[in-house]
């Protein structure tokens, strides 16, 4: 496929370049300016084809495991169903090897406020976020981080 002058091939089911990477990272780029460090670029309607400017939105990787972890598809704030068995298996894969001595930062804090929010159980949210349910617990009580974000 010719892109911006420039030839693009399928890999994983994302158009490449060996010179510019994935074309939705440099699609969104093109858009928005240099992707944020530590973000990736989400296509929004679940389509890896669909590099439409509208259709690419950058959030940190945390966010989009969030965004996934229920073991729904989500687009646009709407359940589109359960997620396919590769999928399981790739957030399966994603958090393997992860140690639970992890610190919480505000980010952290505000996508487990959304977590809750969107109704994901806290055990599901503590495995994301490498702390115990009883953490994530202390949250939504206001016992921890109860002067951020109220």
């Amino acid at each position: 496929m010719i892109y911006d002058n420039k030839n693009w091939f399928m890999d994983e089911g994302y158009w490449k370049s060996k010179k510019y990477g994935r074309l939705h990272r440099y699609i969104y780029e093109q858009y928005n300016g240099p992707i944020p460090k530590g973000y990736i670029v989400h296509h929004d309607n679940e389509d890896k084809t669909d590099n439409t400017p509208k259709n690419l939105i950058a959030m940190t990787r945390k966010a989009h495991t969030i965004l996934h972890m229920t073991g729904n598809t989500y687009c646009l704030g709407k359940i589109l169903g359960p997620h396919s068995e590769e999928t399981k298996k790739k957030i399966s894969e994603a958090g393997k090897g992860h140690t639970n001595n992890a610190k919480l930062t505000i980010e952290d804090v505000e996508l487990i406020r959304i977590g809750l929010s969107m109704k994901f159980t806290q055990r599901s949210i503590a495995e994301v976020f490498n702390v115990s349910k009883a953490c994530i617990s202390h949250i939504k009580t206001g016992r921890k981080w109860s002067r951020i974000f109220h």
